[in-house]
């Protein structure tokens, strides 16, 4: 069958199997760094959220703790004067002196065992008149193993708070400090750990750079419901949209990351998620980030590789045509001349 080729196209076929088993190979090898870079994009968004989620347990544990030491002393006998004396000093330690990265203390009040309201500072805080207080799951707080989660209201989700339980002489549970907290920075996108400050430092694409470093945070409690954001517009209480994705994950306790895929028609880009537990409670971090900036650079050597790839493999049998056609067009004109020379001419 290839005898009834011509020579050029015989020369060109053996010229084209031979780039398409050296492109491939290459091709092969590009491929398989794509995508060890993209396992070191998912590994090293892992491990941010792993310190995040470090970081936000050891200032859950700060309120837990600092409130508990607040109150020490009291007693269910306390006159109420001590106690809002109490309870005014711990919103001042809480608001004013201490800094939180990831929320900030609003109110706090005193409810006692029975779930009646005592006192609260600032005197507007939204506890006031409150009732019911739902607790969601079970899940305790780091630093705190009877401090739990809850929403105040009723019949509707609003605020979060810490449920931290003052205790008695005899081990039981007279009152309950609630700490209402709100997340920082709720419509900013998240940059942890100055990541921003050392990137803008880069000369090469500033602007660039600056992406790389922002992330999108949330913070869900056991039952899945947003407790904390920060580069989303999102109310805390209802359950997150990323929960019945990471639902199982929540269910076993581990770690992942992922690329999340939105179904079509929901606003928004497709991401890469980092999923991890707080350390010592029963709550999830997921930090996110576009997979557009995410996998920027994976992405951009693969894109690359294809174009350079094709356009070399293109070039390579334009010159192998133009050289082989030269040589071969010399041979056609020898064998011209030596048919003519057999028939006596």
């Amino acid at each position: 069958m290839l005898g009834q080729l011509g020579l050029q196209k015989r020369i060109m076929l053996y010229v084209t199997l031979g780039l398409v088993v050296m492109f491939g190979g290459f091709s092969l090898i590009g491929m398989q760094a794509v995508n060890r870079g993209r396992q070191l994009a998912f590994e090293e968004r892992l491990a941010i959220a792993q310190s995040v989620a470090a970081s936000l347990a050891g200032e859950l544990g700060h309120v837990v703790r600092d409130t508990a030491e607040d109150m020490e002393g009291l007693t269910p006998d306390a006159s109420r004067a001590a106690l809002q004396d109490a309870t005014e000093e711990a919103y001042r330690h809480l608001a004013a002196t201490d800094e939180f990265s990831f929320f900030s203390v609003t109110a706090v009040a005193m409810f006692d065992s029975a779930g009646r309201f005592i006192t609260a500072a600032p005197s507007d805080a939204p506890f006031v008149g409150a009732r019911a207080l739902e607790v969601v799951g079970t899940e305790a707080v780091a630093a705190g193993p009877a401090a739990r989660v809850i929403w105040l209201g009723e019949g509707e989700w609003r605020s979060p708070c810490l449920s931290i339980p003052l205790i008695d002489a005899r081990g039981g549970t007279w009152a309950r400090m609630l700490v209402h907290i709100e997340g920082v920075r709720s419509h900013e996108p998240f940059v942890p750990f100055g990541m921003l400050n050392l990137s803008l430092s880069e000369t090469a694409v500033p602007g660039e750079l600056s992406r790389r470093a922002q992330y999108h945070l949330e913070v869900l409690s056991a039952s899945g419901r947003t407790l904390l954001s920060a580069g989303f517009d999102k109310t805390p209480g209802p359950e997150s949209p990323h929960y019945p994705v990471i639902r199982s994950l929540m269910d076993t306790g581990d770690s992942d990351a992922m690329l999340h895929r939105l179904p079509k028609g929901t606003p928004g880009q497709n991401h890469v998620m980092a999923v991890v537990p707080v350390p010592g409670s029963g709550l999830y971090l997921i930090l996110e980030q576009d997979v557009d900036v995410a996998l920027a650079l994976p992405n951009e050597f693969r894109r690359r590789l294809i174009l350079y790839g094709t356009i070399g493999f293109m070039v390579t049998l334009l010159v192998a045509w133009l050289t082989t056609r030269r040589v071969v067009l010399s041979t056609e004109q020898l064998t011209a001349a030596a048919v003519r020379m057999a028939r006596g001419e």
